[in-house]
């Protein structure tokens, strides 16, 4: 066999590394349809776990809500801000005691109609007494960030009553409030309080925060608003 020239014998190593480099190619185009293949796994699982996500939060609120009657969204915004309300009372009014902080639980759910709940839910979350002057203060609690409230008549009606009864079958003074919170970084920190008498809503059924100065009993960083406007 003929030697081969030099030239020949680097066009043979051009074709092998050639030869190299196609396999090496198809190789690498493999792994990158293996790799297509597994994102688009990965999609459609991340698509099917978002749905089970979804189908359980809507399972969750929808018994959340046939147990306290709104979204565990919404029930903790006024959770939280009745908990900051129970500790400005703590702080500030320490004569008041806690008696009743309410529940708010429902029986037979399935129908909105046939809701059954104790008639002291529809009466203000936190009711408080002073034991020395036998006088009681009942706060009814509503966070709204855009400081601007909307009450309902059947609310007031159902707020006077309390206050009758609690007058005849106590034979004490009973009053009822509304206390309003706005803004903040969460219900649990408002930039403001209001205490707003029940009566104010005897007439209205709406109220924008800003229009009542004279009922801001708190606002972040100025501690003497807590009691000029304030009259347990």
């Amino acid at each position: 066999m003929a030697k081969k020239t030099p030239a020949e014998q680097a066009a043979i190593e051009i074709k092998r590394s050639l030869k190299e480099l196609m396999e090496e190619v198809k190789r690498l185009q493999l792994q990158i349809i293996r790799r297509e293949n597994n994102i688009v796994d990965l999609n459609n699982a991340i698509v099917n776990l978002q749905e089970e996500k979804r189908q359980l939060q809507e399972d969750f609120d929808n018994n959340f809500i046939s147990i306290f009657g709104l979204k565990y969204k919404d029930y903790m915004k006024g959770y939280e801000f009745e908990k900051h309300v129970v500790w400005w009372m703590h702080q500030y009014f320490g004569q008041y005691e806690l008696k009743i902080w309410q529940g708010d639980k429902f029986a037979h759910p399935y129908i909105e109609d046939d809701m059954i709940c104790a008639s002291w839910n529809m009466y203000p979350d936190l009711i408080y007494v002073d034991e020395q002057s036998k006088r009681v203060v009942t706060l009814e609690c509503k966070y709204r960030n855009d400081g601007k409230l909307k009450f309902e008549h059947r609310q007031y009606e159902n707020y006077k009553k309390f206050e009758s009864q609690i007058c005849s079958y106590m034979g004490v003074d009973a009053r009822v409030y509304i206390m309003a919170g706005s803004r903040g970084e969460t219900s649990h920190y408002p930039d403001f309080m209001y205490c707003i008498p029940i009566d104010y809503f005897a007439d209205k059924d709406y109220v924008d925060y800003r229009d009542i100065p004279e009922y801001k009993v708190y606002e972040r960083g100025f501690s003497n608003v807590i009691r000029d406007n304030i009259d347990f």
